[in-house]
């Protein structure tokens, strides 16, 4: 059974909650060419340092309830088999668009555990554990590029 979705839009409005948090601005200039190509008509809201891991989406043991189904209700099994890119957050709502140094873009379809509140959680497919092992625990520049 999906967790409901919370709302986190305070964490980007808030400059005090921004500031704790270790929010850096975005400059106007000089962004990657991925970067800077996605940015069109969604400016990038904010950058940061963050811990980012790796899961394997369909794998019980690494996931609550249903392993296939995200928190926001999606079958990530499916759209990880698509080719698309998911993650887990909890410092934003669902939909959010993420860019993630070294890895790239994913959207935010799934919550982490309560105590990992400024992670990301790379999805990846059931077949990929040494892949999701291999990855680890890093720290990362992780830019926010569009909410809904």
């Amino acid at each position: 059974m999906p967790l409901p979705e919370e709302d986190h839009s305070e964490h980007l409005l808030n400059p005090d909650l921004l500031e704790r948090a270790y929010f850096l601005p975005i400059p106007k200039i000089n962004y990657p060419d991925q970067l800077a190509a996605k940015k069109d008509s969604n400016d990038a809201i904010a950058e940061h340092i963050r811990e980012v891991s790796a899961y394997n989406v369909g794998d019980p043991k690494q996931n609550y309830g249903n392993p296939c189904i995200s928190a926001n209700g999606e079958n990530i099994c499916d759209a990880l088999a698509k080719g698309l890119r998911r993650c887990a957050a909890n410092f934003v709502p669902f939909g959010t668009e993420l860019h993630i140094e070294g890895f790239g873009f994913c959207t935010v379809t799934d919550r982490m555990n309560k105590r990992y509140k400024g992670r990301v959680d790379i999805a990846m497919k059931l077949t990929d554990k040494d892949r999701a092992l291999k990855f680890g625990l890093k720290r990362l520049k992780v830019t926010v590029i569009k909410t809904n």
